[in-house]
């Protein structure tokens, strides 16, 4: 089975049931505690109840090292022309770590290695 580190863009588009995202139901998806707080601030906008999203995703989270945050302000402020975020610069850092590709649809990401970049 397929492992990725998914970003919040991969988990709403697998929640909106998006045709592209569907093959990715059955990977091993592994994803940040600031993913699953940004998925999780969107359900609440969507009137969807972020606690019981918190409780079910949680255990896909990995905490993030202190190697991965070292690696991620670097990636920010390296790439601070493209203005992304920490929690997708933390994942992306943490999918390197894991040595899996990072499941993302942010633009930002397209032409960077390490990327499946789905849209």
């Amino acid at each position: 089975m397929n492992t990725f580190v998914a970003d919040s863009f991969a988990l709403i588009e697998l929640r909106k049931q998006n045709p592209h995202y569907i093959s990715y139901k059955t990977t091993n998806l592994i994803i940040t505690e600031n993913a699953l707080l940004e998925f999780s601030y969107y359900l609440l906008r969507e009137q969807k109840d972020a606690k019981q999203t918190i409780e079910q995703f949680w255990q896909y989270t990995r905490q993030i090292t202190q190697t991965v945050a070292y690696a991620s302000i670097k990636m920010k402020y390296a790439l601070r022309d493209k203005k992304l975020s920490y929690a997708d610069c933390l994942g992306y850092c943490l999918a390197r770590e894991l040595n899996v590709p990072f499941l993302t649809g942010d633009k930002q990401f397209k032409d960077l290695p390490n990327v499946e970049w789905v849209r």
